[in-house]
Formats: C-alpha cells, sequence, structure tokens
C-alpha cells in the first residue's frame, strides 16, 4: 500500500509517567520507507545516542498495532487500549494475590504446615485449601 509520509511529518504517542498526568509526544518523521516510517523523537537534541549508536524508532504503518500514530486521535486511542490491557493484567495478578494470601492466611494451611513432614528438600511443595481442608 501507497502511504503519502513525507520527512517532516509528524508522528504521535501518548504516554505517562507520572499520574494523572498524560503525554502526547511528537515523533517526526526523518525517512520513509516502502513499508512505513522512521521516526526521530523531539525530546532528543538531534538523535538520542544509546551505546554510541543513533536510535530512532522504525513504524510499519500496515500494522494496527504501532508504536507512534500519524493523528493525535488514533494515539489517543492506542493509549487508552493500552491501559486497558495494563489494568487487566494488573486485576489478574491482585486476584491471584488475594487467592494466595487467603490460602496462607487460613487456619487449617497453618495446621497443615505444623504436621507435614518435608521429604522435599529444595523442592516447592504446593499448598493448597483443598489439600488442607
Amino acid at each position: 500500500m501507497e502511504h503519502t509520509y513525507k520527512a517532516g511529518d509528524i508522528f504521535y504517542r501518548v504516554t505517562d509517567c507520572i499520574a494523572p498526568d498524560i503525554f502526547l509526544e511528537e515523533w517526526p518523521v526523518v525517512k520513509t520507507t516502502p513499508k512505513g516510517v522512521w521516526l526521530k523523537p523531539l525530546w532528543a537534541n538531534g538523535w538520542a545516542l544509546e551505546s554510541g549508536k543513533l536510535r530512532r524508532v522504525s513504524v510499519n504503518v500496515d500494522m494496527k498495532k504501532r508504536f507512534a500514530y500519524p493523528t493525535k486521535k488514533e494515539a489517543l486511542a492506542a493509549y487508552v487500549h493500552r491501559k486497558n490491557r495494563q489494568i487487566a493484567r494488573l486485576e489478574h495478578q491482585l486476584g491471584c494475590a488475594k487467592a494466595y494470601l487467603e490460602t496462607a492466611l487460613h487456619p487449617e494451611t497453618h495446621a497443615w504446615l505444623e504436621t507435614h513432614q518435608s521429604t522435599n528438600i529444595g523442592k516447592c511443595v504446593s499448598i493448597s485449601l483443598g489439600d488442607v481442608l
């Protein structure tokens, strides 16, 4: 697919750093390719140096998921999608942590630990409430 992007066009990425602020980053196009564009961050004076090499970002404009987008609206939509996925992962982790804590705090777990003779030195022993009840 042919694209009309050219050097000097701006791509956008919405990021966060310190809650509750979000930031709109501008990434100018420095080179176009048949598949996409090369971007350079505006926040860097010249090129950002990374281990002595010039840092730049390649964006395949035919892909749905990209690092940066040609419009602010698309950049914000991608940010919202990333945050929803992050929330889903963190809610899953929170649910697991609560289940582990419930198992650890259950009175039967303490009794089971007192009477359980471990022969699995250096190995992991699984404990579930089903084992101790």
